[in-house]
């Protein structure tokens, strides 16, 4: 869309629009270089953590299975009805507010009951389990948040090379074109006037 008032003031203004415009685009460009950067890494990370917690969760039923047999449902209980402390911890990476589990270990009553040596094993299996299960659920949750921030920085992105970078570039070739134009215009009147004088 041109603009109605083709002046030298108004260039001015459309080109240094537009240079702020090109900054934000290449800064907002390398952010999301960035993001997809980092994006593929947590992939990755994340891919050999879930095959590794799905190997554990499937050995820690099997042992679970093995273990509970002649074992009473109340010490079964008494085993696994404990409270788990868990910390939270906020961190930020490129403005997006992250969450970073881990289990606090200061109420950890690790009690052995040499009645149920099987018992004392899974309980023990199972607390080294669970720092691998919070850091799998923390690594989804940030893939989760960084891809909708890439989704979204892109959005951005798109915005300021197809559409606003684009129009301002029209509107000052548009603008110099009526200066250079009118600026011709009178030259010609002035010409016209020596001559008639």
């Amino acid at each position: 869309m041109f603009t109605n008032n083709p002046t030298r003031s108004e260039l001015k203004n459309l080109v240094r629009k537009l240079a702020i415009a090109k900054k934000g685009y290449k800064m907002l460009k390398d952010k999301n270089d960035e993001m997809v950067k980092i994006f593929s890494s947590r992939i990755k990370t994340c891919k050999r953590l879930r095959k590794e917690v799905e190997q554990e969760f499937f050995d820690l039923i099997k042992q679970y299975i093995f273990s509970r047999q002649g074992v009473s449902s109340s010490d079964i209980e008494k085993e696994f009805n404990k409270t788990l402390y868990v910390d939270v911890k906020t961190k930020n990476l490129f403005n997006i507010c992250l969450k970073d589990f881990c289990i606090n270990n200061k109420n950890d009553s690790k009690e052995i009951s040499l009645n149920q040596p099987l018992l004392d094993i899974l309980g023990q299996n199972l607390r080294n389990f669970m720092p691998k299960l919070l850091k799998l659920a923390g690594l989804e949750d940030e893939i989760f948040k960084l891809g909708r921030e890439i989704e979204s920085t892109k959005r951005r992105v798109n915005a300021l090379n197809e559409n606003l970078i684009p129009n301002l570039q029209k509107n000052i070739s548009y603008i110099s074109f009526k200066l250079e134009e009118n600026e011709r215009a009178s030259q010609v009147r002035l010409l016209k006037y020596k001559q008639m004088n």
